[in-house]
């Protein structure tokens, strides 16, 4: 049987406005501002002090879930995944409500675009497909194929810039990757750059690739 059951909080029905031991004066306080500079280094030392020899509750746990609540996590995941909103279709009338709604309005980032940011051949329909051409239509670094990237990712794969001057788009600057290792390249560049520029190396060294 709980020890409490059957008694009446202390505090039941009072509010601050009552009860003075309501109001916290330490609330939103540090510790120097309540009792000072040197009784708050006595404070936080005598707690550090206490603290030493104890074992964290959480030592060598992978998070604050087990694996058993993970795994049960993911199976409840699978069995309702989340609905994007890019897979939601509207009526033909709640689209018409929607463009009629948005007539008139300045797009919020018109004009914050950089113009010129690419060369202007980078957009050409004809250097692109050489350049997939060159590449056999796969990602450079995973082998995924054009035509599975387009079931995969919906869109045409990426054409990355290899020492990432997107101004420099020679043909051997130029190399066919999917949207997964695009991404990648984002980070740790200096790798990428060498890995990429090493590719180019023997596609040049094995066929006469420049131009």
């Amino acid at each position: 049987m709980p020890a409490h059951k059957g008694s009446i909080p202390w505090n039941k029905g009072l509010t601050k406005e009552k009860d003075k031991r309501l109001k916290s004066k330490r609330k939103g306080k540090t510790y120097i501002e309540q009792y000072g500079d040197k009784r708050s280094k006595e404070i936080i030392e005598k707690s550090r002090e206490s603290s030493k020899g104890q074992i964290p509750w959480n030592k060598d746990q992978n998070g604050c879930f087990s694996e058993e609540s993970r795994q049960l996590m993911r199976e409840r995941k699978l069995q309702k995944p989340t609905k994007h909103w890019k897979n939601k279709k509207f009526s033909t009338d709640h689209r018409k409500n929607l463009s009629e709604s948005h007539k008139g309005q300045v797009a919020w980032n018109k004009g914050t675009g950089r113009p010129g940011r690419y060369c202007i051949i980078f957009s050409n329909d004809e250097f692109r497909n050489m350049i997939y051409s060159l590449d056999n239509n796969t990602c450079q670094n995973c082998g995924i194929t054009h035509h599975l990237h387009l079931k995969v990712y919906g869109r045409k794969m990426p054409i990355h810039h290899i020492d990432y001057d997107k101004k420099n788009c020679h043909i051997n600057n130029c190399i066919t990757v999917c949207d997964g290792c695009n991404t990648k390249a984002n980070f740790n560049r200096e790798y990428w750059e060498d890995h990429y520029s090493e590719i180019i190396r023997r596609k040049i060294d094995d066929s006469n690739r420049t131009i």
